[in-house]
């Protein structure tokens, strides 16, 4: 039985090698990886339980590589456009 949530993640912990873990970490890393799926800011909002914005923008910190893959999504957009006038320009460094 759970007496404690601490003392019972500590030990979870511990047990699965994870020291130093904190349950938070998880949430951090939920927000992470749903905007990296693409899930949409406000539905990630409300799956993880959060009523602001402000506190989902301390959770879901995006890093280079989320920017990274946003921008090679917006890139393939263009370059699927059938306007013969449009040009991609890489702006990645060769």
């Amino acid at each position: 039985s759970i007496k404690t949530f601490r003392r019972s993640w500590d030990t979870a912990c511990r047990k699965a090698g994870l020291l130093g873990l904190r349950f938070h970490d998880l949430r951090r890393s939920a927000a992470v990886q749903m905007l990296e799926a693409g899930i949409p800011e406000s539905h990630a909002m409300q799956l993880l339980g959060h009523r602001t914005r402000s506190i989902f923008d301390r959770y879901a910190i995006s890093g280079r590589r989320i920017l990274k893959n946003q921008t090679r999504k917006l890139g393939q957009l263009y370059q699927s456009a059938p306007d013969a006038d449009r040009r991609v320009i890489n702006l990645e460094p060769r």
